[in-house]
């Protein structure tokens, strides 16, 4: 009587079912964890990097204070953007020809005149200022004489984003007498941006910048 014989047992394959019954779960929930980690690990990267871009811009949220006659505070919101009328226009460039045309003996004011001219100047008029300063250096001219600005007449809107500024240059000498009077008119081309940072709430809190400046000698 003849019998079928029966295939070999693979050891090999045997041992490796058992061994993966065993430790197969150790080896997925291991895989599991390094993925997380993984995962986890980016994720702190990139808070780490916001927080670090977050840092440098170092932004200031202006808020707008409403204070009644007697001097309390009676409300207050966040400016969401700048309510500039007309009269605050026209202070901002009145203040910006005064620091940027007058010439002073005194130094500290001086400087204080040329940082206010250069931050309230941005594009092209920040060049033009510059050029200027280059030619005319205030320190230099002080030496030899006194100008000092009036506004002639309140800035003007022309149309779009510019105004017409007048003023009038009285020319000094160190004793204080009178040399000259010029008249000067020109054309200020503004823009308008919310203040961020702390500097520019304390050095241009209107957010009124000076883009474009053209100017001549008035003719009387």
């Amino acid at each position: 009587m003849n019998t079928a014989a029966k295939p070999g047992k693979n050891h090999y394959l045997a041992g490796r079912m058992a061994w993966t019954e065993m430790y197969g779960s150790f080896i997925r929930e291991r895989n599991f964890w390094r993925m997380a980690a993984l995962f986890i690990g980016l994720v702190a990267i990139l808070l780490g990097v916001a927080n670090i871009i977050q840092l440098h811009q170092n932004k200031v949220v202006p808020y707008v204070v409403e204070v009644d006659r007697a001097g309390r505070v009676s409300g207050g919101h966040m400016a969401k953007r700048i309510e500039t009328t007309q009269e605050i226009i026209q202070y901002s460039l009145a203040q910006f020809i005064t620091a940027w045309r007058t010439v002073t003996a005194d130094i500290a004011l001086q400087e204080k005149y040329l940082k206010q001219a250069s931050f309230m100047s941005i594009g092209a008029a920040k060049r033009i200022l510059g050029q200027w300063y280059t030619e005319n250096n205030p320190y230099v001219t002080s030496e030899k004489k006194l100008v000092e600005v009036r506004i002639s007449v309140l800035p003007l809107y022309v149309s779009g984003e510019t105004w017409l500024v007048e003023w009038l240059e009285i020319e000094r000498s160190h004793k204080g007498v009178e040399r000259s009077r010029t008249s000067y008119q020109g054309n200020l081309v503004i823009k308008r941006k919310i203040p961020e940072t702390q500097q520019e709430i304390l050095c241009n809190a209107t957010g009124i910048y000076v883009a474009e400046i053209s100017h001549s000698e008035k003719i009387q």
